[in-house]
């Protein structure tokens, strides 16, 4: 369920836009602890690191270590985009 008021309060607008502009992805978080998929999409072995490289970037923007996300937050967030 996705819940767009706690997304705007945890994510800077950039980090919301950096997201929407690359839809498919699913992402849930609590604390510190994020799962990021796609569904119905099967990667094939040889764009598996590929594909784990831009969901690594994905979470690490999402984890604020690139500076998108509100840290003095807490809130447990799920979205789709």
């Amino acid at each position: 369920m996705r819940d767009d008021a706690a997304i705007r309060r945890v994510f800077f607008p950039r980090t919301i836009d950096a997201l929407l502009a690359d839809p498919g992805w699913f992402v849930e978080g609590r604390g510190d602890q994020w799962l990021i998929y796609r569904l119905s999409e099967r990667v094939a072995s040889r764009r598996i690191a590929a594909f784990l490289d831009h969901a690594i970037a994905l979470i690490e923007r999402l984890a604020g270590r690139a500076e998108g996300v509100r840290t003095e937050e807490s809130s447990c967030i799920a979205l789709s985009c």
